[in-house]
């Protein structure tokens, strides 16, 4: 079976301080569908925000960035959560948890712990976690809690 390269990741960012506050992947058009003229899958704050800038007479190629292109939909999806993990966009709500334990505070700082090369016995007995949940939690195992992370 071969798979096609067509996707890509994209970033919508802030067109004054090119913050980025969302990431994404998709294919076709998918980065430019924004505002509330558009249905898809997206929260009424993201519409709201493009919307807002629509009003300031921006358009969305100047919000709209293709960060890595001709992926296939695993790759980009791979690519998506590291960079939702490195930017930590305001409109990217929900991470992945495996376990009720871990609330986005425990989850932050055990990414944090891990990034200063911290094992997972050390950050779960910092965090107040077992090992094995935050091993699950950093490495995105099979899903059972979506936590909202703006909520």
């Amino acid at each position: 079976m071969i798979k096609r390269k067509i996707f890509y990741t994209y970033s919508h960012f802030d067109p004054h301080t090119k913050e980025i506050v969302y990431i994404g992947y998709g294919s076709g058009g998918r980065a430019w569908n924004c505002g509330s003229n558009f249905s898809t899958d997206r929260g009424q704050p993201h519409y709201q925000w493009f919307d807002s800038w629509f009003e300031q007479g921006f358009t969305p190629d100047q919000m709209v960035e293709i960060l890595n292109k001709g992926l296939t939909a695993s790759e980009a999806l791979e690519q998506e959560t590291a960079l939702i993990r490195k930017f930590r966009p305001i409109f990217n709500k929900t991470i992945r948890k495996t376990s009720l334990k871990a609330n986005p505070e425990k989850y932050y700082k055990a990414l944090n712990l891990r990034e200063q090369g911290l094992s997972y016995n050390k950050i779960g007995k910092e965090i107040g976690l077992s090992t094995m949940t935050t091993y699950n939690c950093l490495n995105n195992k099979p899903i059972s809690l979506e936590i909202a992370l703006d909520e």
